[in-house]
């Protein structure tokens, strides 16, 4: 199926999903000068987790360019979906906007599935770029009829309505670690501090108290001044940053060696995940006090300083 039939289809799903209380009252009539169509739609549909918010761009544009509708205009972007769930954008949905023939918005519409939301239950979103009428949005007042939809440009169709389907997914592990591969410490420095994460990958789970321990081959020595166990609270779907600290004073340059973090959910300890990152000892690159580019600077600022003096003290005098 092309890109045309599947325009098609998802704008006339659209527009069906609008139908009933949004459709125009019976003698009402629509001020179309310009031609709306979303220049960036909503893309591929998605899957979300329970409580978990995403957000996706679009580009609501006025393609009076190349419509019989050719003049500017002022449109909005109006939002609904079959699920209920919490919707918001970012300029807020509804708002009235006045797009010049060929001038696009910039809008980013949030989408958070409830923390009831099953797995395999799906929501439609259908976003729709409408004329307002009188100040105020006018879902009513769609393209169709009236205006081209869609455009046509460089081969592409631009449509005014768009759908996304997403579909609840698993929740991620309750406990899991974020860590770079790769850490680097300082050649002679006693304290490095190397950032692991630790997060609760579910959105609608409680703060959780997360145990951690770190642990290593010894060939770069661990700083006695630092735990390697601990506890951490991490509210759901967020991170806290925790560190191991190395000691590289008695290491030697290119020497290496590898850092392992085990976290686990106390309540339970059923939850739990790893991370491991390589670690090597690095020079320390020296920064002279006096690089050329800032003795340059300084000379620049001596000679202004000199020329301002110089005027100052050979101003005629007034008088």
């Amino acid at each position: 199926m092309d890109s045309a039939w599947r325009g098609t289809i998802r704008t006339a799903l659209a527009l069906a999903l609008l139908a009933g209380p949004l459709a125009a009252p019976a003698g009402a009539v629509c001020s179309r000068e310009g031609d709306p169509a979303f220049y960036v739609g909503f893309g591929a549909d998605r899957t979300v987790a329970p409580g978990e918010t995403i957000t996706l761009y679009l580009a609501p544009c006025n393609f009076a360019i190349l419509s019989s509708c050719d003049d500017a205009d002022t449109f909005c972007v109006h939002v609904t979906d079959t699920g209920n769930w919490t919707i918001g954008g970012d300029p807020s949905l509804g708002d009235c906007i006045l797009l010049e023939p060929g001038y696009f918005l910039h809008q980013y519409v949030s989408i958070s599935a409830p923390c009831g939301a099953a797995t395999g239950d799906r929501d439609t979103i259908v976003a729709v770029m409408a004329y307002c009428g009188g100040g105020a949005c006018d879902p009513s007042c769609l393209d169709t009829p009236g205006c081209e939809d869609p455009n046509l440009w460089e081969g592409k169709y631009y449509w005014s309505a768009d759908t996304l389907v997403l579909e609840v997914t698993d929740s991620p592990p309750w406990v899991y670690v974020l860590n770079d591969t790769l850490l680097l410490a300082a050649y002679g420095q006693e304290t490095n501090f190397l950032p692991f994460s630790i997060c609760n990958g579910d959105p609608c789970s409680p703060v959780d108290t997360i145990d951690y321990e770190f642990s290593g081959a010894g060939l770069i020595p661990w700083n006695p001044g630092y735990p390697r166990t601990g506890s951490v609270a991490v509210a759901g779907g967020a991170c806290e940053k925790i560190y191991a600290v190395l000691d590289a004073s008695v290491s030697e340059v290119c020497d290496f060696d590898t850092v392992t973090l085990v976290a686990w959910d106390r309540a339970t300890g059923l939850s739990r995940d790893t991370g491991a990152a390589a670690v090597h000892v690095i020079p320390v690159c020296p920064v002279p006090v006096l690089s050329p580019n800032a003795v340059a600077l300084l000379a620049a600022a001596a000679l202004a300083a000199g020329a301002i003096f110089l005027r100052r003290r050979t101003r005629p005098a007034r008088g």
